[in-house]
Parts: C-alpha cells; structure tokens; sequence
C-alpha cells in the first residue's frame, strides 16, 4: 500500500465514516489516498515553500481548510472550492486581493485572510449569499493600507467583521449595507471621525473601536439599541454624548486612556451597565447618575483625578452602600 510523502506539513481530521460521527488528526505520511475521501478538516503548513493542492481531488467532505505560509501563485482554487467547505482560512499566503474564485464557493460561511497583503476589498466579497463571518484584519505593512468598496445591495449576511490593524479608506456609507452586522472589530484603523454609517447596523451588539483617533462620538449613537459591549480606549476622546443613555443593552464599557473630563448625567439610564472602565482618564468626579447603575460589578477609576484622597473615597463608598448598589461591586482606585 502506497503512503503519499510530501514537502510540505499538513495535517488532517479523518472522520471514521462518511457520516462524520467522529474525527482524527492525522499527519498525511500517515493515511493513504483512499483515506481521504472522509477528510473534513485540513491543514496545509507551507512556509513558503510550492505545493499542489492536488491532494485535495479525491476529499468531497471537507469542511475546514486551513493554509498557512503558502504564496497564493501555489493555491489552485479549483481544488479548493469544495461543496462543503464552510470555513476557509488563508494566513500569510501573500495575497493583495481577495480572489473572485473564493466568493464562488457555494457553502462558505466563514472566510479568515489576516496577515497577508489586501491592499483594496472589493463589493462582490460582501455580497456572498452565505458568508457571515469576514476576518481581514491584520493586514502585513507591505499593502500600505486598505480600502474598502461597498456592495450593490443591502441583501448581504455577514454579522461578524474583524478590519482591526489596518489603514483604512471607508466609503460614508459602507456600513449601510450590513443590516445584520453583529460583532466589528475596528480597533487600530487610523479612524479620525466614528462612522456614521454605522448607526445604521441596529443590530449591532459588540464593537471594539479602540487604539483610534477619535476625540468624539455621535449624539444619536443610542440608536444602537442592542449594543451590548463598547471598547473606544486608546482615543483622544473628550467626551461623552448624553445620547450613551439611550444604550438600553449595554454591559460593557471602556472608555480607559481617554481626555474624558467627565461623565453625562444620562450616564445613570444604562442599568445593565456592569463593567465601566475609567482607567486613566481625566474625570475628576462622578456624577449622582453613577449610583442608579444597581447592576454594576467592576469600577475601575485607577489612574483617575477623582476621589484621590482617603476621604473623598470613603464619602464615594458610603453613597454607594446607600444607594443599594450591587453587593459585590468591586472599586479599582
């Protein structure tokens, strides 16, 4: 019996029947070509080095594929696109574009091209009918920055994007086509104004926006009904809008190495608010909204002007005691 020895690492999950009830990893010097009529998941270590995917010809379950370290001039798409292949990961393959050959893969759902060289992404990668989760964060500094072009149309699926770590170029009304965004990761993108297009992605329940440029956020950004966790640390944001208020679902809030000098009294109308961090920031008190937040568990004011001094933190603790505030609210000083 013949085993294929190859140049390059790879690994695979075997199911033990075409029902998938179970599976294996395998190194491919393991399992002979009869064996991989059954592989669902497969890894493909390359480091740069030129490979085939032939070895894919004979797999019609595969549901995983992962390529590390490949040049995109050794990835043969016609063996890539598999009938039931629902999460593909190409990282540092050196591609500049996301291939058209990818977007025709009927079953993707997730699709992962962090650290390779995406300099522009074009519509039709958004327009997948499947596609829901879209990573192309991380982007290597050879592309110089990325830019992203909008669909033709609102009938898109995504609800998980990462663009985080990337210079991006973002059309006013991008966000406008992804009426089922979830989850978008926007932190280090260079972002100088908050995006507006985005108040229309209703909902939205957690975006990281930190380590941008921001100095300040929109009033109607409540229209964010069920956002859920906010991380805008790292900006040069000087304030809060009163419209933060109207954040009905939010439990999560980092507002960490910011210029806020101080809170908006609406502050108090977000009771599912648990987690506040003020960790460095220029607040020099508290305003009595605070002490409507029954459901807060973690108060971080370290690196705060406010309540510096033993007193001042022992008049804060007592408000709190008699403001019946959660019992095991902790306080970072």
């Amino acid at each position: 019996m013949k085993y294929l020895i190859i140049p390059i690492l790879i690994f695979f999950s075997v199911c033990n029947n075409a029902n998938g009830q179970s599976k294996h990893r395998f190194n491919l010097t393991d399992i002979t070509l009869a064996d991989t009529s059954y592989v669902k998941d497969v890894y493909f270590y390359g480091y740069d080095e030129g490979y085939d995917l032939t070895i894919l010809k004979n797999c019609k379950l595969v549901e995983e594929l992962y390529i590390y370290f490949l040049n995109q001039r050794f990835i043969d798409f016609k063996f890539i696109n598999q009938p039931k292949l629902i999460h593909l990961s190409l990282e540092r393959c050196k591609f500049k574009k996301i291939p058209k050959e990818i977007i025709q893969i009927p079953n993707l759902k997730i699709l992962e091209m962090y650290n390779n060289l995406i300099d522009t992404v074009a519509g039709y990668v958004f327009e997948h009918k499947k596609i829901q989760g879209l990573n192309i964060g991380v982007q290597e500094k050879g592309s110089g920055g990325m830019v992203l072009l909008s669909p033709k149309s609102t009938n898109t699926v995504l609800t998980t994007m990462n663009l985080e770590s990337n210079k991006l170029t973002i059309p006013s009304n991008f966000f406008a086509f992804f009426p089922q965004l979830e989850a978008l990761r926007l932190s280090s993108c260079y972002l100088t104004q908050f995006p507006e297009s985005l108040l229309s992605s209703t909902l939205l329940n957690s975006l990281l926006i930190s380590n941008n440029l921001l100095e300040e956020l929109p009033e109607n950004i409540g229209n964010l009904q069920f956002l859920s966790y906010l991380d805008i640390s790292n900006n040069p944001l000087k304030k809060l809008p009163e419209g933060i208020g109207k954040l009905n679902s939010l439990t999560y809030l980092n507002l960490s190495n910011t210029n806020i000098m101080s809170l908006p009294e609406s502050i108090g109308k977000v009771s599912p608010l648990t987690y506040l961090n003020l960790n460095n920031t220029k607040i020099t008190t508290l305003p009595e909204g605070i002490f409507q937040l029954k459901n807060l568990q973690l108060l971080d004011m370290r690196g705060c002007p406010a309540y510096t001094s033993i007193e001042e933190k022992l008049k804060f603790v007592e408000k709190i005691q008699q403001a019946e505030m959660h019992p095991d609210l902790q306080i970072y000083w």
